[in-house]
């Protein structure tokens, strides 16, 4: 494993974990609701972001995302 994978891995590792604890410390009702659209769009982004490193890390001319977009 490269060191920009283990490093996207180690990564997601402590987002699940921040999650998780921030889900253990709040009010029942709060821990209960969906996650709000930030949130989403925040995990998203870093995800890409990772995702752009493993793959200029790889020698990778594009993207997976930018690959699939037409013209």
């Amino acid at each position: 494993i490269c060191a920009a994978c283990r490093a996207r891995s180690i990564r997601r590792s402590q987002l699940w974990a921040q999650r998780v604890g921030d889900q253990l410390v709040a009010e029942p009702d709060v821990a209960a609701a969906p996650p709000v659209a930030h949130d989403a769009q925040d995990s998203r982004w870093l995800q890409d972001s990772a995702d752009s490193v493993a793959w200029a890390a790889h020698g990778m001319p594009e993207s997976p995302h930018e690959i699939s977009r037409p013209g």
